[in-house]
């Protein structure tokens, strides 16, 4: 079958969009440059687009996931002043950030006066499980 390049690729739009593969259907065209430039195998360029597609659906669940969250505003661990508080137990507050808490069911209760951080941790941990899945 010797069809235009113009043609295939309309061809495998229309069939990543049929097979709901959206982050391949964005970036077929420059993965395959990519694979061509480099003197690569079907192999190495099926991964590399299954790669892709993979990454696409993970960024895709975290915008959604950050949505349903309907965070304030986005807080990182890595922004939180430990230095400003520091009777703030800082170990313990990393350790929640790896999500062994929600798979143990277990809550975690912010206490302490107005401008302490409360707020800021609750958002960051969350933003931490989101990111973990």
């Amino acid at each position: 079958m010797n069809t235009a390049p113009e043609a295939l690729d309309a061809l495998i739009t229309v069939q990543c969009r049929e097979l709901k593969l959206a982050g391949l259907r964005t970036s077929f065209q420059a993965i395959a440059r990519d694979a061509a430039s480099q003197g690569q195998g079907y192999t190495a360029f099926l991964a590399a687009c299954l790669a892709c597609e993979i990454d696409s659906r993970r960024r895709h669940r975290l915008q959604a996931c950050l949505r349903q969250a309907r965070f304030p505003s986005l807080k990182t661990l890595d922004s939180f002043d430990f230095l400003a508080i520091p009777e703030m137990p800082k170990l313990k507050v990393l350790a929640l950030a790896q999500p062994d808490f929600i798979k143990a069911r277990e809550n975690v209760v912010c206490l302490g006066g107005p401008g302490t951080g409360k707020t800021h941790l609750a958002i960051a941990l969350g933003l931490a499980a989101i990111e973990a899945g």
